[in-house]
């Protein structure tokens, strides 16, 4: 990391560990609020928000944990393959927020075929296939000059990460009042996570250095990535707080 970026990155992990303490808040807030409703579906609804905020609380820890505390060099062999040890844990950790999507999606997916809005997990089965591309694709295609590789799997990330906020879109545009404003709410929330996420500063600092232009854009999503987490949190609490 050369210096001038090295002010960005402490400000990044800063804000990434902001963000994941405000997650842990409205996990624990999730589940107590689960505890106080008496509808098994707004308990079971509660609850889910709580299990896809521990699930990105995991993930955060993971990515910090491959980012600065496990040796680069540190290998094992994977199924006759060799795989180091950075690459295995950011793979698992990639994969783990698209389960947290997963987990969410499938669950307003139901509520979505009980209203008879739909017939089929249209959604949810779009993030089920990029959890395994997160498994079995090298990270580092991410990091990588330019490709036609890497801008398929940038095209099926974000196909994945879009598919959160616009399922709670499909949900505004097809309900009213309070259920409208709240999922406009968690639109915008989710919106923001997705961003938050796929613009992470590690899947970013690769290209430092290819152009000054480029760099201070990095630099900027550096502090910009992590904050979009934390509004995309306050905006989803705000939305299901009340549901």
């Amino acid at each position: 990391m050369n210096g001038s970026a090295f002010p960005y990155e402490n400000l990044n992990i800063t804000l990434m560990v902001c963000s994941t303490v405000l997650m842990l808040i409205i996990a624990i807030l999730s589940f107590r609020l689960a505890g106080k409703k008496e509808d098994a579906l707004e308990k079971k609804n509660m609850r889910t928000w709580g299990y896809f905020f521990l699930l990105l609380i995991f993930a955060t820890l993971l990515t910090l944990t491959w980012r600065y505390l496990i040796p680069g060099d540190l290998a094992l062999m994977l199924f006759g393959y060799e795989l180091t040890v950075v690459n295995l844990v950011e793979r698992t950790a990639n994969a783990i927020v698209f389960i947290a999507c997963f987990v969410r999606i499938l669950e307003i997916e139901k509520s979505l075929i009980r209203l008879e809005w739909y017939k089929r997990h249209y959604f949810s089965a779009i993030v089920f296939v990029t959890i395994f591309i997160n498994i079995f694709v090298d990270p580092n295609t991410l990091k990588e000059a330019l490709s036609v590789t890497q801008l398929v799997f940038l095209a099926i990330l974000g196909l994945g990460y879009m598919v959160f906020p616009m399922i709670y879109f499909y949900v505004a545009r097809k309900s009213t009042g309070d259920i409208r404003t709240n999922a406009i709410k968690v639109f915008v929330g989710a919106g923001f996570i997705a961003l938050g996420f796929l613009f992470r500063y590690h899947n970013l600092v690769g290209y430092l250095g290819m152009d000054p232009l480029l760099d201070g854009l990095i630099r900027y999503l550096a502090i910009t990535a992590p904050i979009s987490l934390i509004l995309g949190t306050v905006f989803i609490f705000d939305g299901f707080r009340k549901a």
